[in-house]
């Protein structure tokens, strides 16, 4: 048995397919084959490519990166300013 895709009319790959019709939203429908029933949608418009990470992980990521190394940048120049500021004790 084929697996099943589900279908509501709008795009998930964010391209544009004019010979859908109708064209919009409509309610979600489960398809089996290549195409939607309804629409006429490929199912690749709405399972969209895989070996693509999509956009918010890698957003997610960068983000993740600069944070850990400007609190990593700060700690060693608090750690710098600080040694330079102690005083001897005689």
């Amino acid at each position: 048995m084929a697996k099943s895709w589900e279908c509501d009319g709008v795009p998930k790959d964010e391209k544009s397919y004019p010979h859908q019709n109708p064209p919009g939203k409509h309610d979600p429908y489960e398809n089996f084959g290549a195409d939607c029933v309804i629409c006429a949608l490929p199912k690749e418009a709405m399972i969209g490519d895989k070996s693509k990470p999509p956009v918010k992980a890698i957003a997610a990521a960068i983000t993740g990166v600069l944070t850990l190394a400007v609190i990593s940048g700060y700690q060693i120049w608090q750690s710098q300013s600080c040694r330079g500021n102690k005083q001897k004790i005689k």
